[in-house]
């Protein structure tokens, strides 16, 4: 069992003071709202929103409900509500609660209040739901967004999502495409973090093919530009595809060195996505060790993570994982479990891709009868059945 790698998505997010700030309630945000106001300094500073809580690790679901009720009793402007919409939807999204961000910043796209950040936030959330081709849709129109209002950093990182996207539906030349644009963009204005990303992206890929040794050197090269410490996070990712280049060429020890300093990292940071995928590797090199105890714990936990974060896509790759292992531990009663779910997720996906592709094919093509093309869908068996090309 050979896995796939995944490149992650990156959501804007508002930059935060490390600073403790104890718990504020309605009543001292509606104060501290109503100062601001007055004084005409209801806006950014150095980045930094006035009603934004510093410590977004404790007591973030009650500073929520705070946020959400103090905007529907408060008279704002299109802009303020906007701005603290932003920054809720960065809390849910920070605590695994995609759906809950992506239904919030819906609704505030429908009512028009939109920017880049919103635009980039609500296609990750989509993402992350499988919601693929409504991700694709937000990602343009950021771009578009960004180019007109010279935001550089939020177009590259349109340009990294929607080649994460790519990679997620195996269309990996335009995976590849992206990539490399945000690169060379990231390049132009000296941006060692974009660039650095771009580069990792770009050894997933071709870790992928695979061509370790490719993999190897933008790993390496993307690792090495790392030197500051708000930029370990993705120096850490970059070591921890190290490691996996190493499982790959087979030396699995190595790579289990690797896996334990970013494992560590990612415990004490409470990363869960990035823990689970670091599992997925650690179960792998077992698998190749011949230790499916050991492998299978290890790919439980990776699953366990992503059931408990709603990732349909991740999950499934979870399950067949965890088929795959017991199979090869002589288990099938645990491994058609794991398989059935497999399918499951499976079918709920390409429901929704086999709407979205009789969409395209109605809006490119002609089609003498709308009966015919139904019924081309719904009775994949048919003996007449026709296989449309879109160009």
């Amino acid at each position: 069992m050979k896995p796939k790698y995944f490149v992650f998505i990156i959501i804007i997010i508002i930059a935060q003071s490390s600073v403790s700030q104890s718990l504020i309630t309605y009543d001292s945000l509606a104060n501290i709202a109503k100062s601001k106001i007055a004084n005409n300094t209801f806006d950014y500073k150095n980045r930094k929103t006035w009603f934004e809580k510093f410590d977004t690790q404790s007591e973030s679901k009650n500073y929520i409900s705070t946020l959400l009720d103090f905007m529907e009793s408060t008279k704002l402007s299109q802009q303020d509500e906007l701005i603290i919409i932003e920054y809720i939807g960065k809390l849910y999204s920070i605590n695994g609660e995609y759906a809950e961000s992506e239904a919030l910043q819906e609704k505030a796209y429908e009512r028009g209040l939109i920017s880049v950040n919103l635009l980039t936030n609500l296609g990750a959330n989509e993402n992350y739901l499988g919601k693929n081709q409504e991700a694709l849709q937000h990602y343009l129109e950021c771009i578009d967004l960004s180019i007109k209002t010279n935001a550089k950093i939020s177009e590259i990182i349109c340009d990294l999502n929607i080649g994460k996207l790519y990679a997620d539906l195996g269309i990996n030349n335009k995976s590849r495409e992206y990539f490399r644009i945000a690169s060379n963009n990231a390049q132009s204005i000296k941006d060692t973090f974009y660039y650095a990303t771009a580069l990792k992206n770009l050894g997933i890929q071709y870790l992928n093919l695979p061509n370790i040794d490719s993999a190897l050197y933008y790993f390496t090269s993307a690792k090495n530009l790392l030197t500051k410490d708000d930029q370990q996070m993705l120096k850490m990712q970059c070591i921890h595809h190290i490691g996996i280049c190493y499982s790959e060429l087979g030396d699995h020890q190595k790579a289990l060195e690797l896996y334990k300093i970013v494992e560590n990292f990612y415990k004490e940071g409470n990363h869960e996505r990035e823990l689970a995928n670091v599992y997925y590797d650690y179960s792998y090199s077992y698998i190749e060790m011949g230790d499916f105890d050991k492998a299978i714990d290890y790919a439980k936990r990776n699953h366990t993570i992503y059931v408990n974060l709603k990732d349909i896509i991740s999950q499934q790759s979870a399950s067949k994982q965890l088929a795959e292992i017991y199979k090869k531990k002589g288990d099938y009663k645990n491994a058609l479990l794991y398989h059935e779910q497999f399918f499951q997720l499976y079918d709920s996906i390409r429901k929704t891709k086999n709407i979205e592709e009789v969409t395209e094919l109605r809006l490119n093509h002609k089609f003498e009868s709308e009966k015919l093309l139904q019924k081309l869908y719904t009775n994949p068996k048919s003996k007449d059945k026709v296989l449309f090309k879109i160009p």
